[in-house]
């Protein structure tokens, strides 16, 4: 867990040093710094770390031609990827880097353009697991990451370039489409109704779970054939307390009659869609592999959202009090998940870079 806290404290410490230098070269190479360090920590890493690595790293032997690319099931975004790093090395080590470059560049891009203390917001970014989710499902990484770069185009009302964005996810996880409707959602405005809407949505989709799963094995594949199978361990209790915690005081907390209203309300609506995701699969139990999964296009917009409230907290001892309790609890819970799911646990390096 000690590698994990290193990158987590570093990460931080080089983002508020370089946000504060007057010197605009200083900043953006503050910035490159730290993207090296997260792609570098990623793309080193033994192939026991997460779950699913060896399963992505065996993509290498299977996808050597463009052939390969439309026989074997995969999105073709993906499968291009694996081959470019075919091309270009033997190793899995560029492999994995390719896959944290893309992580990594689009949320650090998309979080300087958007955000003021962008410390925050990197802090965000590692503590709630967002980084550390392409250890396992790099896939689903990518597309979110994609997602996520398309928020400036959904704020500023580019719906094409929006749309645009939203396709490219899709060749990289079909699940992205679900981010489609996004556009439309994401309200200036929040209130009872939208957390009305929520616990509906995660009624209607509780009940009806099965025909869910079986459109979209039928429109997606069959890959997303057990989204409702029962999982003894499963349903992602803690991750749903988390988020449905940081919802509500992200509500409560909300900027009023301010520059980040608008911006900030479109925002948390879409994270409230993501609770609706998280809500099906705690009430119903199943893999936390699956549905649990679809959260992350949705909620990670708190890597947005609590810089925004930062800003807007006037009060200064409030504002002690909230950054206290978020850091507080942000370690808790990087701790916890960290150390009890999707084996990231114990970090180790390539052999082959402990031999050098």
């Amino acid at each position: 867990m000690i590698p994990y806290l290193t990158l987590l404290f570093l990460v931080v410490f080089i983002a508020c040093l370089g946000r504060q230098t007057w010197n605009r070269n200083l900043k953006i190479s503050s910035l490159y710094l730290i993207g090296f360090i997260l792609i570098f920590f990623a793309g080193v890493r033994d192939l026991s770390v997460g779950t699913d690595t060896y399963t992505y790293v065996s993509f290498l032997n299977i996808i050597q031609s463009l052939q390969d690319i439309s026989t074997f099931q995969l999105e073709p975004g993906f499968s291009l990827l694996v081959l470019v790093a075919n091309k270009l090395s033997d190793g899995h080590i560029l492999y994995l880097s390719l896959i944290a470059l893309i992580v990594v560049f689009l949320h650090i891009k998309t979080i300087y353009h958007l955000v003021q203390k962008y410390e925050i917001s990197l802090f965000i970014f590692i503590a709630f697991g967002t980084y550390t989710f392409f250890f396992n499902g790099a896939r689903q990484a990518i597309a979110a990451a994609i997602v996520f770069a398309a928020i400036p185009s959904l704020l500023d009302k580019k719906f094409w370039k929006y749309l645009i964005f939203i396709f490219i996810a899709f060749f990289f996880h079909k699940s992205a489409i679900l981010a489609m409707p996004l556009y439309f959602l994401a309200k200036p405005y929040i209130g009872l109704r939208q957390w009305a809407f929520v616990f509906i949505g995660i009624a209607i989709l509780t009940v009806f779970l099965s025909s869910f799963a079986q459109f979209a094995v039928f429109a997606l594949g069959d890959r997303y054939e057990g989204y409702d199978v029962n999982d003894s361990g499963g349903g992602g209790l803690v991750t749903g307390i988390f988020l449905l915690c940081q919802a509500i005081a992200l509500y409560i907390l909300r900027p009023r009659n301010s520059d980040y209203t608008e911006v900030y309300n479109k925002l948390l609506n879409i994270f409230l869609i993501g609770l609706v995701f998280v809500g099906v699969s705690v009430l119903s139990n199943v893999n936390p592999s699956g549905i649990l999964r679809l959260h992350i296009y949705f909620t990670s917009m708190s890597i947005i959202l609590w810089p925004i409230l930062f800003v807007s907290l006037k009060d200064k001892r409030l504002r002690e009090i909230v950054g206290f309790s978020l850091f507080f609890v942000s370690i808790l819970y990087f701790y916890l998940t960290t150390n009890s799911f999707s084996k990231l646990v114990p970090y180790t390096i390539n052999p082959i870079l402990e031999i050098i």
